[in-house]
């Protein structure tokens, strides 16, 4: 007969009371078949620790969390018992009915689940309040250990259902950097679990802001070498550069995925490798060399202390690059007409990411730019791997033989006006 820990963090004791009085009402089974561990919460160190705390006290291999503002409906823990039975060899991780419908806020787990969670927690530790939940359930669903209990339903006397006041606690666990560093946290151990299970996971992002694409760069897409599995991503909305960019990002955090590929769709991708290339470099930035495209036709290469006094790498370096088998030159910024990302520098860097901002003089400083800066200040190196071939579409393909011709014609005309003032 298997038995039941349920552990309750409080921070709110007559809830508490509440809670436990509901528990012994609907529970559905012998009340000799579970026990209730409770704390209360009174240095503020948040539900995953104190959860952790409740753990070590409890007896028994079934753990059942509650929060303190949550009322048990009838026959709850009956109805999560029958549906744990359903798993495979009976156990894994079962979701209550949290009214308005969430489907894992609270929960009935095996602590066997707990070999398969990085840290050997419920919520890890590394949470300070939120998405602890959402992890347990993400693992227990990889692991094939998941089931929803519907009629395991508990009433939450929350202010999300207008059924409780936006109080200090509420307050304090909901706090906005508090939830975004959480969502941070969760993204960045979704991400880790994600590469050691199947290895990179890639977005393809096109940043577009209207509704067309060039022919010609459809079909230098079409003919890329794609990874075996991977999403395209488009902007859920038309609108400024550093919008849809932000946007890209934030569908690629919720897709699963380890990396996103910004490519822009006014260029000609030449090399059908190039995919593979930029990824072989296992840098969390790398861009490919794409030239400006109109004159003088420069490679976006950029070296400087601050966004408006760049200068462009030397040629010659570039040259080095593209010949001598060792294709990468480190940039403090270049745009973003295909750069590579690693999605967990997203959760070391504050939102917005992407963003047009103005110097001191009030001339626009692209969003490209601005975040290569924002990259820099995090401690993040930014590479650009020569040796790819990107042709920036303008009235005609541009390229470094068309950078080159430039500087010639720029060159015979300077010569000639000397000659002849």
């Amino acid at each position: 007969m298997k038995k039941i820990s349920i552990c309750i963090p409080v921070v709110r004791v007559e809830k508490s009371l509440e809670c436990i009085a509901a528990i012994h009402e609907n529970a559905g089974i012998e009340k000799n078949r579970y026990e209730i561990v409770t704390s209360i919460d009174t240095e503020r160190i948040g539900c995953p620790r104190m959860l952790k705390k409740l753990v070590e006290r409890s007896k028994h291999d079934l753990i059942c969390f509650l929060g303190d503002d949550t009322l048990p409906e009838k026959d709850f823990l009956k109805n999560a018992l029958r549906a744990m039975a359903s798993l495979p060899d009976g156990w894994g991780v079962v979701g209550f009915n949290t009214n308005p419908g969430n489907d894992h806020a609270h929960f009935l787990a095996d602590r066997r689940i707990l070999e398969h969670i990085p840290g050997g927690d419920f919520f890890s530790t590394e949470f300070e309040h939120c998405f602890g939940d959402d992890e347990l359930k993400d693992i227990a669903v990889e692991q094939g250990r998941w089931v929803y209990a519907k009629d395991a339903l508990l009433e939450h006397v929350h202010p999300i259902n207008k059924s409780a006041e936006y109080d200090e606690h509420y307050q304090r666990a909901y706090d906005k950097g508090r939830f975004e560093r959480d969502q941070a946290t969760y993204f960045r151990r979704r991400m880790k679990r994600t590469v050691e299970r199947s290895g990179p996971q890639l977005a393809i992002g096109f940043p577009l802001t209207d509704q067309k694409v060039y022919t010609n760069f459809f079909f230098s897409f079409l003919r890329l070498e794609k990874p075996y599995q991977f999403v395209i991503l488009m902007p859920d909305f038309p609108g400024h550069h550093d919008a849809v960019r932000n946007n890209l990002v934030k569908q690629a955090l919720q897709s699963n995925c380890s990396h996103i590929l910004m490519m822009d769709t006014d260029q000609i991708y030449v090399d059908p490798d190039l995919i593979s290339r930029m990824m072989s470099h296992k840098r969390p930035v790398v861009g490919a060399r794409v030239h400006r495209r109109y004159p003088p036709f420069d490679p976006l290469c950029f070296r400087g202390p601050d966004p408006v006094r760049l200068e462009v790498i030397p040629d010659a370096e570039i040259e080095l690059a593209m010949n001598n088998g060792n294709p990468l030159v480190e940039v403090d910024a270049t745009g973003c007409g295909c750069v590579l990302y690693d999605l967990s520098i997203f959760t070391h860097i504050p939102e917005p990411w992407f963003e047009e901002t103005k110097d001191e003089k009030g001339m626009p400083i692209g969003e490209d730019i601005g975040f290569c800066f924002k990259l820099k200040d995090h401690g993040y190196k930014i590479a650009v791997d020569c040796s790819l071939n990107i042709q920036h579409l303008t009235l005609h393909a541009t390229d470094w033989g068309t950078y080159k011709s430039w500087q010639k014609i720029h060159g015979a005309l300077e010569e000639g006006a000397q000659q002849n003032p």
